[in-house]
């Protein structure tokens, strides 16, 4: 009576485990998996449980997986992919998984056109194979900026007018060579500041030349200061100024002027 008493309570310790305590115990431990009751794993479960014990494979529920945990799987385990529901993964699960190691075994199912900008950003980046498959269009000026500082070969592509202010200062401070595409009235205010020294982390001397062709007159009295201490021969653009002056003393449509500490300002770019 006392053995099986032990026994019941042995068993009923074991019920307690969760899917999630099960695989990482059996990640470590696969010696317990007789123990296991396998329904109580879920997708995120299994996953990294067979990345690390493929051997489990045949007690696994594969509907269970989603997306993202089929992506977590195959990036280890591509011999997985037979069960796979590729319906399944979305456009940022299909970057994830064709920018992985394995990727170019599953490129055959995608469904490209799932992929919105950032993905496609990512994608062409690593595999540039594959710009054919791409709607351009769904690319904003951020997915550009991206993909242009790594894959130069497709600015033929590329809708300049999407890029604002921070894209461009971005872009051409890694590719000096777009900076004659930028439309400098994209810069006005704290961003015109940018220009000269992008708070002290970088110089972005293939646009500061062309200031002249921004809209001085978003400049504020903070501005001009930041200006003025990096270029002294605009002062007479500062005298020309026809901002009003007096608006920068009130709140206008709850924006928040963008402000540069001066101990970044004035540091040396990298």
């Amino acid at each position: 009576m006392k053995n099986q008493s032990n026994e019941s309570k042995e068993c009923s310790n074991w019920s307690h485990l969760r899917g999630h305590d099960w695989s990482y115990l059996l990640e470590h431990q696969p010696r317990f998996a007789d123990r296991c009751d396998w329904s109580k794993l879920e997708g995120c479960d299994w996953a990294p449980l067979l990345r690390m014990q493929p051997q489990f494979a045949a007690h696994c529920d594969w509907s269970k997986l989603d997306g993202c945990n089929w992506v977590g799987l195959l990036e280890t385990q591509p011999q997985f992919a037979e069960y796979c529901d590729w319906d399944k993964l979305d456009g940022t699960d299909w970057a994830n998984l064709i920018c992985s190691a394995y990727g170019l075994e599953f490129a055959e199912h995608c469904d490209w056109g799932k992929l919105d900008g950032e993905d496609w950003s990512r994608v062409l980046s690593q595999h540039p194979r594959f710009a054919d498959k791409c709607d351009w269009s769904k690319l904003d000026g951020c997915d550009w900026a991206d993909l242009l500082s790594d894959r130069v070969e497709f600015a033929d592509k590329c809708d300049w007018g999407k890029l604002d202010a921070i894209n461009w200062r971005r872009l051409v401070s890694i590719r000096p060579e777009f900076a004659d595409k930028c439309d400098m009235g994209k810069f006005t205010g704290g961003q015109i500041v940018l220009l000269f020294r992008d708070g002290g982390r970088r110089p972005v001397s293939g646009l500061a030349h062309r200031v002249d062709e921004c809209d001085l007159t978003t400049l504020g009295v903070s501005d001009w200061c930041n200006v003025l201490a990096v270029r002294p021969d605009l002062a007479s653009a500062f005298e020309a100024s026809t901002h009003d002056w007096a608006a920068d003393e009130k709140l206008v449509s709850g924006e928040e002027v963008e402000m540069i500490p001066a101990e970044e300002f004035f540091k040396d770019g990298e």
